[in-house]
């Protein structure tokens, strides 16, 4: 399957839909740095899962549009706040919200955001009662974010155990995929007058184990990706001293001199590409990526296997494509 092909109908109709969305904002300086991100494209993953799971439960996907572009835009509201709390220069290759414009001016992009998808809800087709039920998922899954978002702030000055690492990457990233799939999935059986069944269990299951995967992915594509594929300097997570599950189990397996170095090194902003390596070396022969390469295998597995309680289609084919993508991927 030519996945990018696909998808393009999907990602072109999110796109039309996010950008009018933030047509209306007012003045234009807030308008553009709300639209910064989403205008530089993105592969959509998020709201292309909620429609993918409307069509899976049988429904339509235009429908789900409202939910697909609420789930983007809440995932680019924490987008715009991520960079200011890491203080990020660039993002997918081009300057942060809170650097071409000012953190100001960035902070109420993002709550701009947060507040267009919720607005955007409430002006939908959606029937009322799945309207409602839709809108409190969205809102709890964003305070879950936020607390992910703490609890990966809090890992910065401690060291995590892998459990609460994987309930972090849980809240900050994956429990998005989950709802993006769960609501997909209901609006698809309400088109057909249908209550929740096994296809929202499965659905929901699938995004979890896919939300999981694509961000430990993600960790172990910031240390063995180029910069020019990535956007952004590679190491970053090094640099950052971000407490990835690659780095615990390194920590956790490394000699007295390993860790030294480890100690040395991570977390130092002005490490050099050299310095990096280093660390990356200790990585691989603690066990550290392979670790990470492992529980991409389970999660990925765990995704398509959820999606045999669904009838075969083609929206089921293209969610076990974008699975073994996400896996796989290098940027």
């Amino acid at each position: 399957m030519d996945l990018k092909a696909t998808l393009s109908p999907y990602v072109k109709q999110v796109d039309e839909a996010l950008l009018t969305s933030l047509g209306d904002i007012t003045p234009s300086s807030l308008r553009d740095a709300c639209a910064h991100y989403p205008a530089a494209g993105g592969k959509r993953l998020r709201p292309v899962v909620a429609l993918l799971a409307c069509e899976a439960a049988g429904g339509h996907r235009v429908q789900a549009v409202p939910v697909a572009v609420a789930l983007e835009l809440v995932h680019n509201f924490s987008l715009v706040h991520d960079d200011i709390m890491d203080r990020d220069d660039t993002r997918r290759g081009i300057p942060t919200v809170h650097k071409k414009w000012s953190e100001a001016t960035a902070i109420l992009a993002g709550d701009t955001l947060l507040a267009k998808a919720f607005e955007l809800l409430a002006d939908s087709n959606i029937p009322p009662e799945t309207q409602q039920r839709i809108v409190l998922d969205l809102a709890t899954m964003t305070r879950v974010l936020c607390e992910g978002q703490e609890l990966d702030m809090a890992f910065e000055t401690r060291d995590a155990t892998e459990p609460e690492y994987l309930d972090m990457i849980y809240r900050k990233t994956a429990r998005i995929f989950e709802v993006a799939a769960r609501c997909g999935a209901i609006v698809g059986l309400k088109q057909r007058g249908l209550g929740d069944n096994t296809a929202v269990k499965a659905l929901e299951q699938y995004g979890k184990h896919l939300g999981l995967a694509f961000q430990i992915r993600d960790d172990v594509i910031d240390l063995l990706s180029t910069s020019a594929e990535m956007g952004k300097p590679q190491g970053s997570d090094v640099r950052k001293g971000k407490k990835t599950l690659i780095h615990l189990h390194a920590k956790a397996h490394a000699t007295p001199d390993e860790l030294a170095t480890l100690n040395a090194i991570h977390g130092r902003a002005n490490a050099s590409n050299d310095d990096v390596a280093v660390v990356i070396n200790i990585y691989r022969r603690t066990g550290g990526i392979a670790r990470a390469e492992a529980l991409v295998g389970e999660h990925t597995k765990g995704a398509l296997d959820c999606l045999t309680q669904l009838p075969a289609t083609p929206a089921r084919e293209s969610l076990r494509a974008l699975a073994e993508f996400a896996a796989g991927r290098r940027a």
